[in-house]
């Protein structure tokens, strides 16, 4: 069976940067944290998928996962609509889960050149 996200709940949570949310699968729910609300000016939502999938929403044994920033696929961005309505996102009402910390090396660039690991200097360094 694959992978695929469901919208089928009635109604969904307005995104919060910093929180936590179980988004829900074909194969159960997948923790994901929202980092920001910002993306694509405004219109997109950044989420980090952590490496679990949840079968019952009270499940907490994934906590250690966010702690570590342990993902399950680099960040992604979600629009924000699928939030609002749709509602696969069920937000984590437990007050002591932890807090999803953003990672700042995920941005990619258009006109970026790509980092290749085995160049020592960029072609623009002075080194």
């Amino acid at each position: 069976m694959a992978l695929k996200l469901v919208f089928d709940a009635p109604k969904g949570s307005r995104p919060k940067a910093g929180r936590l949310y179980l988004m829900k699968t074909t194969l159960g729910y997948i923790p994901v944290g929202v980092t920001s609300t910002e993306a694509f000016f405004g219109a997109a939502v950044m989420i980090h998928p952590y490496r679990a999938i949840v079968s019952d929403p009270k499940d907490t044994t994934w906590y250690p996962l966010v702690e570590k920033n342990e993902l399950l696929i680099p960040p992604l961005q979600i629009v924000k609509r699928d939030f609002k309505k749709g509602g696969d996102f069920h937000p984590v009402k437990d007050k002591n889960a932890p807090k999803p910390v953003p990672f700042d090396k995920y941005f990619e660039y258009g006109g970026a050149l790509t980092w290749n690991p085995s160049v020592k200097c960029p072609r623009f360094c002075s080194v």
